[in-house]
């Protein structure tokens, strides 16, 4: 299991603009010990790789005020890492996948005890937190050989749609009734084109019309 590492960063800058980073002076004492007055807490943690085999970047995320807060949040870090075993490559990048994706919408990672329950039931682990709206994402990203024609389809049915009705539902609660209220959605909404349509049609017919009648009414 990955042990990662936690870390002092601050935002100074040097004379070119440049972050010092971890390199700042002031981040340390004269003793070599920690600052307790400048800078934030950070951590890094090792990610297992893509499913290609490429390595991923590592796992840093900081601004925790104390060296305990980002020790706790490490300990979550490397308990969910260690969900999957080292032998079971699929469910580690399941895992690692999940990580990235909760991150990047909720800047919170994944409760550790829902996670092994779904791998325990032998479940995919990103579907105890990934919702609907995170997976055709993580879909729409994929597809980068399709026409432009395809492509804003897609975009459109994702839009218009799915993101809706049950972008907001976690993947492990998606029923089938959820996914008919989208069909259904959609036959509301081509009804309500044909209406609209048939309206305009009818009204178009009555404008011209309207000078014959004129005339009839004039005969008579």
């Amino acid at each position: 299991m990955a042990a990662g590492t936690t870390y002092k960063q601050c935002s100074c800058r040097d004379d070119h603009g440049r972050r010092l980073g971890q390199k700042c002076a002031r981040l340390r004492r004269a003793n070599g010990a920690w600052s307790s007055r400048h800078g934030t807490w950070y951590y890094q943690v090792e990610l297992p790789p893509y499913p290609d085999g490429s390595r991923r970047n590592p796992l840093r995320l900081g601004g925790f005020a104390t060296h305990d807060d980002a020790e706790q949040e490490l300990a979550a870090a490397r308990d969910l890492l260690a969900i999957a075993t080292p032998g079971d490559l699929e469910g580690r990048i399941q895992i690692a996948d999940l990580i990235q994706l909760a991150l990047k919408a909720t800047r919170q990672l994944p409760d550790p005890a829902a996670v092994r329950k779904a791998a325990r039931l032998g479940h995919d682990p990103g579907a105890a937190q990934v919702t609907v709206d995170q997976r055709l994402d993580k879909w729409l990203a994929a597809k980068k050989n399709l026409r432009a024609g395809t492509a804003r389809s897609y975009e459109a049915h994702v839009r218009l749609y799915y993101r809706p009705h049950i972008g907001h539902i976690r993947l492990n609660r998606l029923r089938v009734a959820d996914v008919t209220s989208v069909f259904d959605a959609i036959d509301e909404r081509n009804d309500a084109i044909t209406r609209r349509r048939s309206s305009r049609a009818v009204t178009s017919c009555v404008t011209s019309e309207s000078p014959l009648e004129s005339l009839a009414d004039r005969a008579a």
